[in-house]
């Protein structure tokens, strides 16, 4: 959905300002689902982003996490927004860099999981 806002948005603020949001959501969603911190409350985000945190192999994601919930916040509500379809492009880069790395991390604790049983 990100990408979508951002290939259609040409010079149209508000897609690349959802494209913003849209790019920290779909980061957000599987992070918080891979950590199992469910209750749905505002402190989550903090919550999530910590749990990457404490593990050097995941500090990646916790900096991006943490880059892409700033632009968010600045997308949805901060009136101006230097330089926005640049900051949008980046969002997108780092959200799918990200979701990469979270996959991959995933894969290795399933990895690690397996060899011990």
């Amino acid at each position: 959905m990100a990408k979508e806002l951002y290939n259609s948005a040409d010079s149209d603020e508000a897609k690349l300002r959802s494209a913003i949001s849209r790019a920290y959501y779909a980061v957000f969603c599987i992070a918080r689902k891979k950590t199992g911190i469910m209750t749905r409350k505002s402190t989550d985000h903090k919550k999530v982003a910590d749990y990457f945190k404490r593990d050097k192999r995941t500090q990646k994601i916790y900096e991006n996490l943490r880059r892409l919930r700033n632009d968010r916040n600045r997308a949805d509500y901060d009136d101006v927004f230097p330089n926005l379809r640049r900051q949008a492009e980046k969002a997108l880069k780092i959200a799918e860099q990200t979701l990469s790395l979270l996959k991959r991390s995933f894969d290795d604790y399933l990895d690690k999981k397996r060899r011990k049983e």
